[in-house]
């Protein structure tokens, strides 16, 4: 059956009053899929037969046809496609959660089954520190390639995103709206590099309203999409806790990284480690204990072959953090030389750019300099 068909069928699932996500999965799980709910014949229906009965009517609903058409007219045009539960191409570990959505929406170029799938997340007023981690723990597990996962949000969301998309790694941003728009809109210029390092999963059609509550929503695909979610910073209140929660209850492994025991900042990931709800988390190496992950460590980082990038690296390991402005004065070269200098060494791993746009080199192999 084609996609149009298959939307409106879930479409009118998600429109039943009385029904939640866990019942329409369980609904779908009776019939063994999405199509048998509305082709089986009704006499071999083992529950109650009048809720099946009322969708099967619903999907006749001219104006439900017409909302499906539209949604698959805005997913030919933006490159959206659509996987429905519990079809091969729908994401493994998310299929053994109870309430796995009908159907997921997905932008870019996702492999879902592409393990290890690691959940990062943590507060949206990350600190310098919380950033440094962040990034310093996907650097560590790079060898292994993994799959970053998260919100797209402020803070640890889009630090864990942008340090896996300069690694070269997958990174899938969970979206609480639509696949037609980006929130937050300052994040709109990470969209081509998200689709090309992996790209943007949502539950939510284009046509949805925007609540609140579907951040919420959100952070189950984000806990079920994982094999481990880890937390990077977090008060004592937020949806990071609720993720953690999450994936707890989808028998998931979680990591919270410690703070000390009077910064508010991490007190949430304090408590879920106090309470053993996480593991605690102060590098790779545990976290690749617990996971049974082999850690191949890579090779010592290279010397940059050349002589006007070896300048360049001399002079950022002199002067930590040096923004752009006093790179291009100091090196005597335009911005476009520099930008693609900068490039070069970040895509390799020797020097690392953070929020506020200043430039640090990596020391670590570089005392031949």
């Amino acid at each position: 059956m084609n996609t149009q068909n298959k939307l409106l069928r879930a479409r009118v699932m998600q429109r039943e009053p009385k029904w939640g996500v866990r019942t329409i999965k369980k609904v779908i799980d009776e019939f063994g899929s999405l199509n048998a709910v509305f082709d089986t014949p009704i006499e071999l229906w083992q529950g109650a037969k009048e809720p099946i009965r009322a969708i099967r009517h619903k999907a006749k609903n001219n104006l439900l046809k017409q909302e499906a058409a539209q949604e698959l007219a805005y997913m030919q045009r933006l490159g959206i496609r659509a996987v429905f539960y519990p079809e091969a191409d729908y994401p493994e570990l998310l299929k053994h959660c109870v309430d796995a959505p009908a159907v997921l929406f997905m932008r870019g170029k996702l492999d879902l089954n592409h393990k290890p799938l690691i959940s990062i997340v943590g507060t949206r007023r990350a600190t310098r520190q919380g950033v440094a981690f962040c990034e310093q723990i996907i650097e560590e597990l790079a060898p292994i390639s993994p799959t970053i996962i998260s919100g797209f949000a402020y803070g640890i969301d889009i630090s864990a995103h942008k340090k896996a998309m300069v690694l070269g790694l997958q990174s899938i941003g969970c979206l609480a709206h639509g696949l037609n728009t980006i929130y937050p809109r300052a994040h709109h210029k990470y969209m081509g590099g998200m689709q090309q390092h992996g790209g943007f999963i949502s539950e939510f059609w284009t046509s949805d309203p925007f609540y609140k509550s579907n951040f919420l929503q959100r952070n189950r695909i984000i806990a079920g999409l994982s094999t481990v979610t880890i937390v990077i910073e977090s008060a004592a209140k937020g949806g990071s806790l609720i993720t953690a929660k999450m994936a707890n209850a989808y028998d998931r492994e979680v990591f919270a990284v410690p703070g000390a025991p009077a910064d508010q900042q991490s007190a949430g990931c304090n408590e879920l480690i106090r309470t053993h709800q996480a593991h605690l988390l102060t590098g790779s190496k545990a976290l690749c204990e617990v996971m049974g992950w082999e850690l191949i460590q890579p090779k010592k980082e290279q010397l940059p072959s050349d002589d006007i990038e070896r300048k360049l690296l001399q002079l950022m390991l002199k002067e930590p953090r040096i923004s752009q402005n006093d790179l291009q004065i100091k090196m005597s070269v335009s911005i476009s030389q520099l930008q693609v200098l900068l490039l070069n060494l970040e895509l390799s791993g020797m020097i690392t750019r953070d929020l506020l746009g200043g430039y640090t080199a990596n020391s670590r192999g570089f005392h031949g300099l």
